[in-house]
C-alpha cells in the first residue's frame, strides 16, 4: 500500500463519520422515526467500552500566535489546518496550492473543530486513545508501506508533513473509528427484518434500470456578489483538475444522491447531465438561491455493477530510479524508458518498449480503483507511483482495459449492513449535537493568511 493510499484512508474515515449522504431509498424516513425512541440510551456504555489506564496521546504546547481556534482547552493551530490540507492534496497527486487551500480552509477548520468536540466529549466519558494505540497504528502503516517506522517518518518529512500533527490526525481517526464501530454494533437490534426485505426488493428493482450517482455542490447565491461566483468557479476547477476528493472531504455543502435511476430525475436534471462522462461536471447555475454544480460521480448500466466497482486490468513494472542502488546509468536508462512510454498508446507498444529496455513486466488487476488512479489514467495511459521501495525502484502502471461485472443479486446481508451504518451515522450526528452543546468554541482566524 502506498503512502497515497494510507493518507487517503486517514481522512476518508472522518468523512464517513461526519457526513451523511442522502439516498433515494423510499423507506429512509423510518430510520429517523425510530432513532429518537432509543436516542442515546446506551451511549455512555458505548464510549466507556474503550476505557484505559495507559498513557493518553496528548498534544504538546503550542504558540498562541499560531492558534486559529479553541475547543475547550484544545487548541487548533494554523499548522494543524495546513498539514491536513497538504494530506488531501497529496492523496490526489497534486502539489499544495494556496489558491485552492484558501477555498477549503474554513471547511477544514470546521472539520477539525468537530473532531476536537468529539475528543473532548469522549474523554469525559472515559474514551481515550493512548500513545501506544497511535504507535501501533503508525507501525501498521509503515509495515503496509514496506518501511520501518523511521523510514516512514522520513517519507512524511519529505512531503513536508509534520509528524506530530500526523499523529494527531491518526488519533482522531482511531477515536472516530472506535465510536463508529461501537455504534454499528449497538444499533443492530434496531433493524427490523421486514424493513431489510423491503430494501432488498427495492434495490433489486433498481438494478434493472440505468442508474446514476450525482454529487451536487453548492454555495449561497447573492445577487451582485462576485466573490461567490468566483468561489463556485474555483469549485468547478477543483473537479476539472481531478481534485474532487478534496471537495468531498472538506465541504459540507455536498448532496450525494446515492445510486438512483436516471428516469427518476426531473427533466431539467436529466438534460444537465445527459452529455456528461463520469467525473465531469455541469456549468454553474442558480437554483433555490444557491450556485450549484452537478458532478456525474458514477453510473451503472441495467443489470451491471457501478463503474466505480469495475476492475482495471494493467501491466506493472519497476525501474531503478533513486537510492543507494541507483547508478547514473540506471537513472539515464529509467529516463529513456519513461520517455519512450510517452509515445505508447496500446499494449503491444508497451510490451515492445519493455523488451527493448529489458524490463520485466506482469499483469495486474486493480479492483475498485481509487479516484486517484481513475483520474490519473484519464490524463495518461501510464502512471508512475510516487513512492519508491527500499531498493530505489519505482512502480509504473500501464492501463490496458476496464472490466465491468454483471450486477450481483442484492443480498439481505448487504442491505442489513447498509441500514446499520445509516442508523449509526444518525446517532453520530446526535453525538455531535450533544458534544457541541458541551463545548466552548472560539474561532480566532476565519481565513487562511
Amino acid at each position: 500500500m502506498s503512502i497515497v493510499s494510507l493518507l487517503c484512508f486517514l481522512f476518508l474515515i472522518t468523512n464517513k463519520c461526519l457526513l451523511f449522504c442522502t439516498t433515494a431509498v423510499s423507506d429512509a424516513n423510518l430510520i429517523n422515526d425510530r432513532l429518537d425512541t432509543k436516542a442515546l440510551k446506551k451511549l455512555k456504555g458505548v464510549l466507556q467500552s474503550r476505557k484505559t489506564k495507559h498513557v493518553v496521546e496528548t498534544k504538546g504546547a503550542v504558540n498562541d500566535v499560531e492558534v486559529v481556534a479553541r475547543v475547550n482547552d484544545i487548541a487548533i493551530t494554523i499548522n494543524d489546518v495546513v498539514n491536513y490540507i497538504r494530506f488531501m492534496f497529496y492523496t490526489v497527486g497534486r502539489e499544495y496550492d494556496e489558491k485552492y487551500a484558501k477555498v477549503i480552509y474554513k471547511y477544514i477548520l470546521r472539520k477539525l473543530k468537530r473532531a476536537c468536540m468529539i475528543e473532548s466529549f469522549a474523554a469525559r466519558s472515559g474514551n481515550f486513545i493512548t500513545k501506544a494505540d497511535v504507535d501501533a497504528e503508525v507501525k501498521n502503516m509503515a509495515t503496509a508501506n514496506g518501511q520501518s517506522v523511521d523510514e516512514f517518518v522520513d517519507s512524511l518529512k519529505a512531503m513536508q508533513i509534520d509528524y506530530e500533527i500526523f499523529r494527531g490526525h491518526i488519533k482522531m481517526q482511531l477515536l472516530f473509528g472506535g465510536i463508529q464501530n461501537s455504534l454499528v454494533r449497538e444499533v443492530e437490534g434496531d433493524i427490523r427484518r421486514e424493513d431489510v426485505e423491503r430494501r432488498v426488493a427495492f434495490e433489486t428493482e433498481q438494478q434493472k434500470k440505468y442508474r446514476v450517482r450525482l454529487l451536487i455542490l453548492s454555495v449561497p447565491y447573492r445577487n451582485g456578489d462576485s466573490k461567490q461566483k468566483e468561489k463556485i468557479e474555483l469549485i468547478r476547477s477543483f473537479i476539472e483538475q481531478g481534485m474532487l476528493d478534496i471537495l468531498l472531504n472538506s465541504s459540507n455543502n455536498v448532496t450525494d444522491t446515492g445510486m438512483v435511476s436516471f428516469d427518476s430525475l426531473d427533466e431539467k436534471m436529466r438534460k444537465r447531465i445527459k452529455k456528461l462522462s463520469v467525473g465531469e461536471c455541469t456549468e454553474a447555475y442558480v437554483d433555490e438561491n444557491m450556485y450549484k454544480v452537478v458532478v456525474l460521480h458514477d453510473t451503472a448500466d441495467p443489470g451491471c455493477e457501478a463503474q466505480s466497482k469495475s476492475t482495471y486490468k494493467c501491466y506493472e513494472c519497476s525501474i531503478v530510479y533513486q537510492g543507494a542502488f541507483a547508478t547514473s546509468s540506471d537513472v539515464n536508462a529509467a529516463n529513456s524508458f519513461v520517455e519512450s512510454l510517452n509515445s505508447v498508446d496500446n499494449e503491444e507498444g508497451f510490451i515492445e518498449v519493455c523488451n527493448k529496455y529489458n524490463i520485466k513486466y506482469s499483469e495486474m488487476d486493480i479492483e475498485r480503483p481509487s479516484n486517484y488512479l481513475v483520474n490519473a489514467f484519464k490524463r495518461a495511459r501510464f502512471i508512475i507511483m510516487p513512492a519508491a521501495d527500499d531498493e530505489g525502484k519505482i512502480r509504473i502502471l500501464f492501463f490496458r482495459k476496464k472490466v465491468v461485472d454483471k450486477a450481483k443479486d442484492v443480498s439481505y446481508a448487504k442491505c442489513y449492513e447498509e441500514m446499520c451504518n445509516e442508523f449509526a451515522r444518525r446517532k453520530m450526528q446526535q453525538i455531535m449535537r450533544i458534544a457541541k452543546a458541551m463545548c466552548t468554541v472560539r474561532v480566532e482566524q476565519r481565513e487562511l493568511p
